[in-house]
């Protein structure tokens, strides 16, 4: 009999204690009770507050570790379920019917014996190994609509106006025809290499990304296939569809937002930056875009290595690709790394007075525009060229701030007896900013956008720290603008 023993799946936190996640043995996969843990988050990191939703999380953990074992929860033969709160029976059960709506495997309950911190519920499984290309039993539906349902209600906790019932009408529309692609396919695990259920799962990314997304689906290809996968990744580089060249460079990105990471291209980029260059000068800028955000991703692990990779690709650039240059760099000028203010020539301490700055109106609207102004003058009689960066501060549970654009802007020499001004009026066209649930306020509250305050920073030749100067005398809440 062999055993094959679960630690390591990635993006998942692994093991905190002398277990493993799940056993494979004879035809059954064991999986250990598993919390509320959150997939990129620490071992202890609880996601959810009420029995309802850490059930929830609870199940998607138990589904994410089967399929790293090679089986689906439709395999399911025996459930335990560990609550430290058996009065909240029926939160539980609610939650579990939307992971089991048909056919239900056996059952047990049992009180939660360690005390841990936060942790309402645990839960185990037992289920069989899914066999190669077998599809899921016809009583069953493999396919619940579970994520379309989750996308709706998310949606409409922050937009009380959203038509869920619509959204899920239009999601749901042959959505039951993705089960014809499943179970064309291997099952998780039991494919090796290059072989013909590689094939079919690429093939599936390839279609799917024609039609919605696949930067998130093509990312465990990366990780159990890599060759197999990034020569196909080169051959969809000059693809006739664009949304098939986006995918290139945006499922290969090592930071992709939402989504776990690729550590492996975070330890060594080189792959990722070959597969770069074939894109880097597409016509279209959906695609060079996730060129550009890929870069910034590899440069946030290598800043030495995207100021290397910035400045080879300016020599003799066209606009579009120095466009592509200065978006992949915003991250690193935020951080005001000195190998990204040279690329941009921008390397000595600038001497400049920041005078009579304004901002108007005093409260931002969403859809509306701000007008920033104030005036920079050279101190000094010599010509100097300075790097402009203009923030916006909203109020957050970090405390953290967010860049908005950078400009190039040289100031010739004083005059006279007096400085030599650049007066830079203008209007600043910034990003639109989803509201955000505000911190520890009642359930009204919640569904409102978080304040924020709208200032500047003047990030000035290669000083460590961005120079931060406020741009109005008292910063006034602002609704956070949609990304």
């Amino acid at each position: 009999m062999t055993t094959r023993f679960v630690t390591e799946i990635p993006g998942y936190p692994t093991p905190h204690s002398p277990y493993s996640h799940a056993v494979v043995a004879n035809g059954f996969v064991v999986v250990s009770g598993q919390i509320s843990v959150r997939p990129g988050g620490g071992p202890t990191e609880v996601a959810g507050t009420t029995m309802r939703e850490q059930t929830r999380q609870c199940l998607r953990n138990v589904e994410l570790i089967l399929r790293a074992a090679g089986s689906y929860l439709d395999y399911v033969v025996k459930i335990t379920v560990l609550r430290a709160r058996p009065d909240l029976y029926g939160e539980i059960n609610e939650a579990y019917a939307e992971f089991f709506p048909g056919p239900k495997p056996a059952r047990a309950m049992a009180r939660l014996g360690a005390e841990i911190p936060r942790v309402r519920v645990a839960i185990e499984a037992l289920a069989t190994v899914a066999e190669a290309g077998q599809i899921v039993r016809a009583s069953r539906k493999p396919l619940r609509p579970r994520i379309p349902t989750r996308i709706g209600e998310l949606i409409e906790a922050v937009y009380s106006a959203f038509d869920r019932r619509a959204f899920l009408r239009d999601a749901l529309a042959g959505y039951e025809a993705l089960e014809v692609l499943l179970a064309s396919l291997a099952a998780p695990g039991q494919v090796r290499g290059a072989d013909l259920g590689t094939f079919l799962y690429l093939q599936a990314q390839y279609e799917l990304t024609q039609r919605f997304t696949a930067e998130f689906s093509i990312r465990p290809l990366l990780e159990r296939h890599f060759e197999a996968t990034l020569a196909r990744l080169r051959v969809w580089a000059r693809d006739p569809s664009l949304h098939v060249r986006r995918l290139v460079s945006e499922g290969t990105r090592p930071r992709l937002p939402w989504a776990p990471r690729l550590c492996a291209f975070q330890r060594d980029p080189a792959p990722v930056l070959e597969l770069l260059e074939l894109p880097k000068d597409d016509p279209e800028l959906y695609v060079r875009r996730s060129v550009a955000n890929n870069l910034n991703d590899v440069g946030k692990d290598h800043p030495a290595l995207l100021a290397k990779v910035a400045r080879r690709w300016r020599k003799g650039a066209d606009p579009e690709r120095a466009w592509v240059v200065r978006h992949a760099l915003r991250s690193a000028l935020k951080r005001g790394e000195a190998g990204t203010l040279a690329v941009l020539d921008v390397g000595a301490a600038a001497l400049v007075a920041v005078s009579k700055a304004c901002i108007r109106p005093n409260r931002a609207r969403i859809g509306g525009a701000v007008t920033l102004s104030f005036t920079l003058a050279n101190t000094t009689a010599q010509k100097q060229r300075v790097l402009l960066d203009f923030r916006v501060f909203f109020v957050k549970a970090t405390g953290q701030a967010q860049g908005v654009q950078a400009q190039n802007r040289r100031i010739g020499p004083r005059r006279g007896a007096g400085p030599e001004q650049a007066d830079l009026p203008g209007r600043d066209k910034h990003p639109q900013i989803l509201p955000r649930r505000a911190p520890n306020r009642g359930a009204a509250q919640r569904r409102g956008p978080a304040a924020g305050v709208l200032s500047g920073a003047a990030l000035i030749g290669n000083a460590s720290r961005p120079r931060e100067a406020l741009m109005s005398e008292s910063p006034t809440p602002v609704s956070r603008p949609k990304t």
